[in-house]
């Protein structure tokens, strides 16, 4: 569950949680010092992996992808 997951963040200090001012339901999760630098570290590696993934597919439809991966990135921050 995203709990758990957030819960082991939160021992590695890679994330620390935030009260919701208008929500005492909600919590908001934010990267520490720690965890942006440990993004900043492996997401060049992810991003070539992405890239590789997407290397068999033509351009037209690699550029459709990311958009249809935008759209949905949006989509789950409107509903938060």
């Amino acid at each position: 569950s995203a709990t758990y997951v957030i819960d082991k963040l939160e021992e590695r200090k890679l994330v620390s949680r935030r009260p919701c001012a208008t929500d005492r339901r909600a919590l908001y999760v934010d990267l520490t010092r720690e965890g942006r630098a440990l993004i900043r570290r492996i997401f060049p590696g992810h991003a070539k992996a992405v890239e590789a993934a997407m290397a068999g597919l033509p351009l037209e439809e690699q550029q459709e992808v990311t958009e249809l991966l935008k759209r949905l990135g949006r989509s789950a921050q409107s509903t938060l």
